[in-house]
Formats: C-alpha cells, sequence, structure tokens
C-alpha cells in the first residue's frame, strides 16, 4: 500500500511510490523531521511548542517541508518521522486513534497493564522522570512532545514488555505469519552488525529480536531469544543511559547461547 494512497493531499514531498514496507524498514527515503545524521537527539529542539504534539494530526506540521533524501528501497536510512507517517496512516485507515490504537491490539490482549501513551505535564507518581545531565536534575519535559507517538514516547515497565514479547510469539497481537514476516531481514548490517526487519532489529545469527532508541532523557533496549530462554530489558531515564546495562546483558546472552551450542540434544 503506498503512503499516497492513505495522505491523499498532505505531506506532498513523500513520493507517490513510497510504501508501508519502505516506511517499517526505515527504506522509504522520506525526508526526517528528526535527521540524527545532522542533529543529536540531546541538541534537537522541536520546531512547534511542545504542549501542541498531542494527536498524530497535529504532528503534521512538524513532518511537512522535508524533501525525499533518496529513491525508496534504495537503502537503510533511520527515519523517525517515518514511525509518525506510518502512525498517521494506520489511525485513518482504521477509524481509530492512534494511542487508542496501540491499547486495543497491543496492550490489551497482551495484558500490558503499566503500558500507555501518558502526558509529560499530567504523570502519575510513581512514573520515573527523564534527565538531561549528569549534573543537574533538569527534566526532558521541553524537549519531547508532551505526548509521544509513532516514533517512540509510551511508558513501559519491565514486566510489561515480558509480556510484549510473549504476546508476539504466542500469536496474541499478530499472526505467526506476520511475526516471520517482521523478523526477515530487509538490510543486513543495517547499524552496529545487526540486521533489520520491519520494525525490529535482529541479531546476526538469527537468534535475538530486538527493540531499542533513545531520545533526550530517556533509553531503552529490549530483546528476547527466539527459542525463549532469554528476554531482557533496560530502562534508562538519560539519553544513553541503557546502553552499559545492555553490553553487559549481551556478553551474557552470546555465553548463554554458547553454553545452549555444547548440550547434547534433549538437555534442558
Amino acid at each position: 500500500t503506498t503512503a499516497r494512497s492513505v495522505l491523499r493531499g498532505d505531506l506532498p514531498l513523500i513520493g507517490d511510490d513510497v510504501t508501508v514496507e519502505h516506511l517499517l524498514a526505515h527504506r522509504s527515503g522520506i525526508g526526517d523531521y528528526l535527521d540524527e545524521t545532522v542533529v543529536s537527539v540531546d541538541d534537537y529542539v522541536l520546531t512547534v511548542p511542545a504542549h501542541e504534539l498531542v494527536t498524530t494530526e497535529q504532528y503534521l506540521r512538524v513532518l511537512d517541508g522535508h524533501p525525499m533524501k533518496h529513491a525508496p528501497g534504495e537503502c537503510f536510512d533511520y527515519c523517525n518521522g517515518g514511525f509518525v507517517v506510518l502512525a498517521l496512516i494506520a489511525e485513518r485507515v482504521s477509524g481509530v486513534p492512534f494511542h487508542d490504537l496501540v491499547e486495543q491490539r497491543i496492550c490489551r490482549p497482551a495484558g500490558m497493564v503499566d503500558t500507555a501513551f501518558l502526558r509529560s505535564d499530567e504523570l502519575p507518581a510513581r512514573v520515573a522522570l527523564g534527565y538531561l545531565s549528569e549534573e543537574g536534575l533538569r527534566t526532558n519535559v521541553f524537549h519531547l512532545p508532551v505526548r509521544g507517538n509513532g516514533d517512540g514516547g509510551i511508558y513501559t515497565t519491565a514486566a510489561d514488555m515480558v509480556s510484549f514479547w510473549w504476546a508476539l510469539s504466542a500469536g496474541r497481537t499478530v499472526t505467526p505469519s506476520t511475526w516471520e514476516l517482521m523478523t526477515t531481514a530487509t538490510t543486513r548490517d543495517a547499524s552496529d552488525s545487526l540486521h533489520y526487519g520491519l520494525g525490529f532489529w535482529l541479531s546476526p545469527d538469527g537468534d535475538f529480536v530486538s527493540v531499542h532508541g533513545f531520545d533526550a532523557g530517556v533509553g531503552f533496549v529490549s530483546a528476547r531469544r527466539r527459542d525463549g530462554y532469554c528476554t531482557y530489558t533496560v530502562l534508562g531515564n538519560k539519553s544513553r543511559g541503557a546502553w552499559p546495562v545492555s553490553e553487559g546483558l549481551v556478553e551474557l546472552t552470546e555465553q548463554l547461547a554458547e553454553r545452549l551450542a555444547e548440550k547434547p540434544a534433549g538437555g534442558h
């Protein structure tokens, strides 16, 4: 499905031949509102007031005006804005607001009771705040949209991410055939020797599927071994806070893989 068939006259600089699959694979070539090759997430300043980015449709002001960088399918090019465009497409096709769609199709079937797109200006007391530096207590509240969208900003817990992975592998949120398609490499060696599927990072050996990213004052890594032997999630409230722990866990999982490979058939 082409993005244009759903967007109609909106975001006219997106090429007519850009498809949903291109966007999911970060191979669309569309211009990005937050191009990380040009500016770091810590230095990026929103072009509209943060409190005005609540609904998906309100993001049109941020997404518009960025010309195509290359032809669709030409190469892997990580694009934050592409996943907001996907959220807009999902919302328009389903007729359900994106945040409600995530709740209905993902969180509820997976039993993710502590996961939601919360507003940063009305957070419950038990929610961790994101911090911009180690020297002070200045939070990221003015650096991010007041409510996240397709490219990030949902609040969750490590326990809920266990439910997330379990639901995916059990076919509760997508069909087994769709899950297989999402975890088939569309780009090999996309970044740091990792392959990329449709929305998921893949280890070169194919054993691990992961999601990860960071923004001003928040870092996140979650991965699951395909055979279910290991799942881990690291949530940090600094931009790179999750990475040191995650790197240690990668080493541990590699040791686990070596032990599993040494076990005789039928071993436990």
